[in-house]
Parts: C-alpha cells; structure tokens; sequence
C-alpha cells in the first residue's frame, strides 16, 4: 500500500472516531481529533463545525478569564470558516454571526445559553423560523440540557414541520425520560399538523407514564378525551386506609367480613415479617433495607390475595363481586402495581416508581388506555 492511500485510510479511522465521540456526546474527547482533522483538511466545512462545536464544550468549563474569552473569540472564528467553506448548517451560520457582547459574563453564561435565550425573542414574535435555528443550535452545543431541545420542537411545531417537530421531542425525551412537557407538546403537534388523535393519544398517556405524579401530564388526555367524548376514570378500587377503617374491615362477626380483612391481615403479617406470613414478607423482598416501610410488593400482594379471596367468595355465593368487579379485572390482567403506583402511592411506594417504569414502560402505557379511557370515538370498551 502506498504512503499516500495509507495516510488517507488512517485519516478515515480518525474521523470515523471523532464522528462517534461528537454523536454519543463526548466532545472534549473528540475535540484533539478535529482539531487534527480540521488543520490537515483546511477546506473541509464539516471539521470547522465539528471543532467549533467541541471548543465550546471546553469553554463551557471555563470562569469568566481573559482565556475563556480567547476561546470564545476562536468559536466563533471557526463557525465563520466553515460558513466561507460552504457551510449549509444552521449551528455553524448562527455561532458565525452571534454577538459575543450578548452573553451575559457576570453570571458565567455559556455561549449554548446566551444563543438558547436569544431565540426568545423571534419566538415571541412568531419568527419561528429564527427561533428554531437559535434553539437549535443552543441544543447541538449543550445536547444534555432539557429545554433547549424541547423548545426547537415547540418552534417546528408552530411551522407546522412534524417531522422536525419530533425530531427535537425525541432529543429532549432523552435527556429527561421522565418529565411529561416534550411528551405533551409532541402529542399536541401530532394532533395539530397530522390530525391523528390515536397518535396524539399514545404521547398524552406516555406524558402521564413519565410521571404520574405531575397533575400537568395528565392535561393532554384529558383534553384528547373531551373532543373524542371519552370519559377518564381508574378503576374502582377502595382498599381501607387508616386505623379505623382497617378495624371496620375486619369486622365483629367472621362470617359477615368483606375480603378487605384478607387484604388488613396480609398487609400486618407482611410489614411485621411474620413467619407464616401468607404474602412473604418485607425482610425477604427488600433484604437490603433494614426497616419495613409501605411497599409496591407489599400493596400488589395483598391487593392479589383480595381479588382471589374475593372471587372466590363470589363464586360460592353465586353472586358477583359488583364491589370488587374492578379489583379482580386488574388483577387478571396482572397489572395492579400500575394501580398501585398511579392511585394508591405514597412518598414510601412512589420512590419505586423511576425503576419501575424503566422496567415496565408498556405496561403502565397499556394499562392507562385499557382501564382509564372509557368510550369515545374509537374507543372499544
């Protein structure tokens, strides 16, 4: 192999490198790569961007100094070559034509927020157009942060270009899986530009499996329900809560007790770690915690053992458990830590949640369309 075709393959590799550190985030890595890569290929746009890009993650680090601004000064100077090169990318004219003066030094703003806050503005004149390239570009210097991204997807969205609109949700979902704005602002551009309310659907009830615990994620359903006429509503569930209705369950009489005792037994044998617990016990599902608290295991067994005692009880009686219809349709349906987790959590089984969903993301998604949305236009019941 000759020198020169050895030479250009070596270089292939470096760049191949230095692509997939700028893609999986890794820019101060990636930065001595195209630093290399930009002063052997002078005419090569790309490499000017890529390394205009990753001098800021370096200056990101920076205090305000004599340095940082040094440093800036070169961002900029390198975003203007690519663009003299030939640059198309909206990242490198914008940086090539932003105002150093703008940023706000005292606070040791970095340049991706000083861009990031100057598409304010346009946005709040409906200059979407300008706003998605600040915003955007605010994103591809600083990709971890939430807001940037969720606000290009805003800017597109108010374009009416879906495709972009996603694009942008999809980064900020990444960065924060488990907050429900871009969730939502996705659902409503669905809903807006492609007038597909099954698809808008889906990224409502995913706004609501993000974080169930934020009353704002669950704006979106029910602004789907109301223009579909489907009524939001969980299951019936009404396990006793509290001393004195945990006493009235288990009642005077044996005979005349609702399966809720079964649930109160379960759930005292359980917290207590009894030997013969019928449920297990604390110690044995959660052996890296010393003192039993309120669990998802906990609530989902003891809730198992009243549907099945329950039904059964119905069965003998030949009648049908109208009280606990829902609790048993749940549980066959194996989804009661869904219930369990969205209508019956406290600060003890909510900490359980972020794993869970990890795990079980469908799961929840299913079980809000399959026991929270009740009729509607396309809604099989």
């Amino acid at each position: 192999m000759c020198l020169v075709a050895s030479s250009a393959l070596a270089q292939g590799d470096e760049a191949a490198k230095a692509e997939a550190l700028y893609q999986s985030g890794n820019r101060l890595d990636a930065l001595p790569l195209y630093e290399e890569l930009a002063r052997t290929n002078p005419k090569e746009p790309l490499y000017a961007e890529r390394l205009a890009v990753c001098l800021h993650a370096q200056s990101a680090g920076m205090e305000s100094s004599p340095a940082r601004s040094a440093l800036l000064d070169r961002i900029v100077a390198e975003a203007k070559t690519a663009v003299v090169l030939g640059s198309q990318d909206d990242a490198a004219q914008v940086i090539a034509t932003f105002d150093l003066s703008q940023m706000n030094n005292e606070k040791g703003e970095t340049l991706a927020k000083a861009i990031w806050r100057s598409g304010e503005p346009y946005f709040g004149r409906h200059d979407f157009k300008e706003a998605l390239r600040r915003y955007g570009t605010a994103a591809e210097l600083e990709p971890k942060i939430y807001e940037p991204a969720l606000f290009a997807g805003d800017a597109a969205q108010f374009l009416g270009d879906l495709p972009t609109a996603t694009h942008w949700y999809k980064k900020a979902i990444q960065n924060e899986p488990n907050q429900a704005k871009a969730y939502l602002r996705w659902g409503d551009a669905i809903a807006r530009i492609a007038h597909d309310s099954d698809g808008a659907k889906v990224k409502y009830i995913d706004a609501i499996v993000a974080n169930p615990y934020d009353p704002q994620g669950r704006q979106g359903l029910a602004k789907w329900a109301e223009a579909q006429g489907a009524v939001l509503a969980p299951p019936q569930i009404k396990p006793p809560s509290g001393p004195v209705e945990m006493l009235t369950a288990m009642g005077q009489d044996p005979a005349t007790r609702t399966p809720w005792a079964t649930y109160v037994v379960d759930k005292f044998a359980y917290e207590t770690n009894a030997k013969k617990s019928p449920i297990g016990t604390f110690r044995e599902d959660y052996p890296g915690e010393a003192k039993a608290r309120r669990s998802l295991i906990e609530e989902s067994k003891a809730l198992h053992a009243t549907a099945l005692e329950a039904a059964s009880k119905a069965e003998k009686q030949g009648k049908t458990a109208n009280d606990f219809r829902d609790l048993i349709e749940v549980d066959k349906a194996g989804m009661l830590e869904c219930w369990v987790l969205f209508h019956w959590a406290d600060q003890n089984t909510a900490q359980e949640y972020p794993q869970f969903s990890k795990d079980h993301w469908k799961l929840l998604h299913d079980y809000v369309d399959r026991f929270e949305i009740h009729g509607g236009a396309g809604v099989a019941r």
